[in-house]
């Protein structure tokens, strides 16, 4: 159970908390799985590790359904995230905020290879 106020949620908690209110969570689940319901709220799934299992079963679903985008290099792997059509818009409408936030840090971690020798190999990749 979370305690305290959303302050001292770990930021996975928040981001739980505002896609679940918003009907995020069960977009994806039911773009992913047509025609199915739930047979609980997503909304009050409390413990934190239940909300990690929910998360890995939705990225096992990005994966399968070839819906996701990856970030990650070649020898560590990459990390699964939902696909980018279901990223907020910019502020400005121009596009999604997320594809610049990923492309800034792409810059960075490459710039940083001499730190870990596989990140000059950083790279997104996009199944969509």
């Amino acid at each position: 159970m979370i305690r305290g106020d959303a302050s001292d949620r770990p930021w996975s908690d928040r981001y739980w908390d505002v896609l679940a209110q918003n009907g995020g969570l069960e977009r994806l689940l039911s773009g992913f799985l047509p025609g199915r319901d739930l047979e609980f709220n997503i909304a009050d799934v409390l413990d934190h590790e239940k909300r990690a299992g929910i998360v890995c079963a939705l990225t096992a679903l990005c994966v399968a359904c070839r819906s996701y985008v990856g970030v990650g290099d070649p020898v560590d792997g990459n990390i699964i995230l939902p696909p980018a059509a279901s990223w907020g818009k910019t502020r400005d409408g121009q596009g999604r905020w997320m594809d610049r936030a990923l492309r800034e840090s792409l810059f960075k971690v490459r710039g940083r290879s001499g730190v870990h020798p596989n990140h000059a190999f950083a790279s997104i990749t996009r199944a969509e």
